[in-house]
């Protein structure tokens, strides 16, 4: 999955590929009841538009948006100069 060049490479596949999964709250329990108060059910309503956001957004950007360096005229891509172990 990762010998994809960088501009068909999203930071999503890279985090699936070490098994990341992002979650910005762990609600616990079973989520498909709604909680008694009010409030709560409608924090964790925000909390999952969020993710679902955070979702997309590492959904639509490659690698080499992240790499690329701003402000030169070539859209260069740096890719770091380092190994990962995983």
């Amino acid at each position: 999955m990762l010998a994809r060049p960088p501009s068909q490479l999203t930071i999503k596949d890279i985090l699936s590929s070490v098994d990341e999964k992002i979650r910005l709250v762990d609600f616990g329990g079973d989520d498909s009841s709604a909680p008694p108060n009010p409030a709560v059910y409608g924090s964790r309503q925000l909390w999952r538009k969020l993710e679902a956001t955070i979702d997309r957004t590492l959904t639509e950007t490659t690698l080499e948006e992240i790499c690329t360096v701003l402000g030169t005229e070539r859209g260069e891509v740096k890719i770091p100069d380092f190994q990962v172990f995983i």
